[in-house]
């Protein structure tokens, strides 16, 4: 059976009101609205009462309702309300809702009704028995939903006054987990490993922070691992997760011998995941000098560790592990993960994490999380068919439906060899009008300096958004390699002081996102950000599978409207791409022609021929050994790559070539000083 998203309920049907779980359900599901039935507040385990024939219907825009499955007035459902929004009243305190809100006793008349479980008819007049009093009382009720769901937000960002414009209303949207993100962290399962697929910006990693966080606060002796791949991305983890416990109010301290966060390999002087398990059970350990793959050498880590399972005295090295872009992993690293962990391995991996990877098409996850959060789905098609090459004679890659069907699209065939492909619409940009362009392609500039269309772009961004506009909403990303992009960037920074006294921040340069500067980058250094605004802008729509997917990556970026400018770009491809981008703003779709077999099988034979399969550290670390770099020159080095290479696609000729004529520089300048 296929799980609604859009509905979660975490109340057994077994009070005699099946006909209203029914009809709550088939109306989430056919309006595309959420709808939550609980009986407690989520978040916190502490909270239980003792009346048991009560539940909450949860409908945002909509008052909360109680319902009562008694058959007569009882007292104790009165006490259960009163205590609910006592409860309420101190979580609203903890989270510094309070001044948003009020004091809950101010809640009652206004937010919250109760009926009798057989006065409900139909699933109309209940929607007009809890219609919220004005646009602030459904606001108001809203926050307290996402109180009794654990969807926390914080009171700084979703403000204290209803926002009246568009940049203000998706900035300060209250978000609420679906049902499927539910489900992940409140339900319970038997099986020991727990897999989650889904693209970039569906949630993966906040789930996995809310296991974690669940976790260590129920369990005091337990030790989790929280792991991925490469070093950068587990230091990025090994900061956020801080930053998450702050935002969660988490009072009990992080210890790090309780909550151990680290990348896979390891090596003499930096723990990994393998080096660490090496370790504590005396097993040999392989570094990337051997002639195995990681899978290998973990296989046969797995293979030594499970025949010592067997034996007397064994001891799990942790109680639970946590696996981030699982997609990087073979089965070898994820056998020893379960070897060694006493309960369950849950791996969050990315399905469509380069569009020219393998897609999988039988993939059976536990949890299958196919919304995109960051990005308006229409911006997202039309990257996807930019990426892909969809709108163009060329492809550069095809799915068959089932893996559409895996990255979040309804799929529809017809007679004339096209498919047409759709995404549902998501809360988060439901308050933006349906005439409304989150893409806009500005294509052939016929002469105009494409530094003076982004200064256009800029004014028009801030004449549409008046006072609500921030420098740091908004991104310029040049995608072309080359010194040309650092020419053009440098111009950029003087043209945007002299029209707006912005502060420009480089990207390249500061690594981070910084308040109140409009951010000015390269293709490399913008990834897992997002800005209201991204403007993206392109010599001509380069043909490399690297670019493509880069394209795609950028125009991503954004959650309110994302700009593409292409100085050149042959007449009649710009048509067909206006042509089609028309069809996804006006109609919610795109129309594609579905690519013969032998077009389909040239394209995975160039995907396939591409070279990017190892990681960038694994290309850089095996260079510096190949050539035999010493130690003193590998930390530049390697800054200086990743500098000016892009992690997600290289070509590791190139990356090589890099090193090697960095590794000259620097002997030279040793040499003269």
């Amino acid at each position: 059976m296929t799980m609604n998203s859009y509905f979660y309920s975490s109340v057994e049907d077994s009070f005699g009101e099946k006909e209203m779980f029914q009809e709550l359900e088939s109306w989430s599901k056919s309006q595309k609205k959420n709808v939550y039935i609980v009986n407690r507040p989520l978040g916190v385990a502490k909270y239980e009462y003792s009346y048991s024939n009560a539940f909450m219907v949860l409908i945002p825009g909509y008052k909360v309702l109680f319902v009562d499955c008694a058959d007569d007035d009882s007292e104790e459902f009165d006490e259960y309300v009163e205590d609910v929004i006592d409860d309420l009243g101190a979580i609203s305190d903890k989270y510094d809702h309070k001044d948003i809100l009020g004091r809950s006793r101010k809640w009652k008349d206004r937010l919250f009704v109760c009926m009798k479980n057989h006065e409900f008819t139909d699933i109309n007049s209940l929607l007009d028995f809890t219609m919220a009093g004005n646009e602030e009382d459904a606001r108001h009720a809203e926050i307290l939903m996402s109180l009794i769901t654990g969807s926390y937000n914080e009171a700084e960002r979703i403000g204290k006054n209803v926002p009246t414009n568009l940049l203000d209303k998706v900035k300060q949207k209250i978000i609420l987990f679906d049902g499927d993100q539910t489900r992940f962290i409140y339900e319970k399962t038997p099986d020991e490993l727990i897999r989650i697929q889904g693209m970039s910006g569906t949630g993966k990693t906040e789930l996995l922070l809310h296991k974690i966080k669940d976790l260590y606060l129920k369990y005091d002796s337990d030790i989790i691992l929280f792991t991925c791949h490469n070093k950068i991305l587990a230091h990025e983890l090994k900061e956020r997760l801080p930053n998450f416990f702050n935002y969660m109010k988490v009072e009990k301290q992080i210890d790090p011998n309780k909550i151990m966060c680290m990348h896979s390999w390891g090596s003499a002087g930096d723990n990994g995941t393998y080096r660490y398990i090496c370790q504590r059970y005396g097993l040999p350990f392989y570094s990337l000098r051997s002639n195995m793959t990681f899978d290998q050498i973990c296989t046969q880590a797995a293979e030594i560790l499970e025949k010592k399972k067997t034996q007397d005295g064994w001891e799990f090295a942790f109680d639970w592990t946590f696996v981030d872009e699982s997609q990087d992993f073979g089965e070898g690293f994820v056998r020893l993960c379960r070897c060694v962990t006493k309960n369950k391995v849950y791996l969050a991996g990315d399905i469509f994490q380069s569009i020219f990877s393998e897609i999988p098409r039988d993939i059976h996850p536990n949890y299958l999380l196919s919304k995109c959060y960051r990005t308006d789905p229409k911006t997202l098609m039309f990257a996807h068919g930019l990426g892909m090459g969809l709108f163009e004679s060329k492809r550069y890659q095809w799915l068959d439906e089932k893996q559409w069907m895996n990255c979040g699209y309804e799929v529809s065939k017809s007679q004339d060899n096209t498919i047409t492909l759709t995404r549902e619409p998501l809360r988060r940009f439901e308050d933006i009008d349906s005439g409304y362009s989150s893409v806009k392609l500005i294509a052939n500039l016929n002469g105009t300096s494409i530094l003076d269309r982004v200064i256009l772009e800029i004014k028009r961004i801030k004449d549409e958004n008046k006072d609500s506009i921030k420098p740091h909403d908004i991104c310029v990303i040049f995608l072309d390699d080359g010194d040309v992009t650092y020419d053009r960037i440098a111009v950029l920074e003087r043209m945007i002081l002299e029209n707006f006294s912005w502060v420009s921040n480089k990207a390249y340069e500061t690594k981070e996102k910084r308040k109140n500067e409009i951010m000015l980058s390269n293709r490399n250094n913008v990834k897992g950000l997002e800005f209201p605004f991204v403007i993206c802008c392109t010599f001509s729509l380069g043909v490399g599978l690297r670019y493509r997917n880069a394209l795609y990556t950028m125009m991503t970026r954004s959650f309110l409207q994302s700009v593409l400018i292409v100085e050149n770009l042959p007449e009649k491809t710009a048509e067909n791409l206006q042509k089609h981008l028309m069809e996804i703003l006006a109609e919610g779709k795109m129309t594609v022609e579905i690519p013969n077999e032998n077009e389909i099988k040239q394209i995975q034979i160039n995907i396939d021929s591409q070279e990017n399969r190892r990681s960038l550290m694994d290309v850089i670390d095996r260079t510096i050994d190949k050539h035999s770099i010493p130690k003193t020159y590998k930390k530049d080095i390697k800054k200086q790559v990743y500098d000016s290479v892009d992690e997600e696609s290289f070509d590791p000729t190139e990356v090589e070539g890099l090193i090697l004529a960095l590794y000259k520089i620097q002997k030279r300048s040793c040499k003269c000083k």
